[in-house]
């Protein structure tokens, strides 16, 4: 997805969460913080966008995310993941993103695996 892409994107999901009264947060591992600029960039975002956690270190995801321990790369993680950044920030929506970049392996996934977690309205699913 190129950057025209993106701020299309960022923007739909300004005007979605703008429309419902949402409050949106991100828990991010694989993407460095990628999509939470990306949604801090989004008209309006200080009114609907609570902020994001960039969690690479296994003791910020267990710290601050209360992760539980075990694989990061996993359905788990990514629903802890979600459910800890909106318990955190306040959110009624949470999206978590995990997974291995490559080249090798890493915790028995292989590369280019990822997981998606997303917490609404109390209910959390990958």
């Amino acid at each position: 997805m190129d950057g025209s892409d993106r701020v299309k994107v960022s923007t739909r999901i300004a005007r979605l969460a703008t429309r419902q009264g949402a409050r949106v947060a991100t828990a991010e591992s694989l993407t460095g913080g990628l999509l939470a600029s990306d949604l801090a960039l989004a008209p309006h975002a200080a009114l609907w966008y609570r902020g994001g956690v960039v969690a690479c270190a296994p003791e910020v995801r267990r710290d601050v995310l209360y992760v539980r321990s075990g694989p990061i790369v996993s359905e788990r993680a990514v629903l802890d993941m979600a459910d800890g950044v909106a318990l955190l920030l306040g959110a009624t929506v949470a999206v978590a993103v995990s997974g291995v970049a490559g080249p090798l392996p890493s915790e028995g996934s292989a590369p280019g695996t990822v997981w998606f977690g997303v917490r609404h309205d109390g209910s959390t699913g990958a």
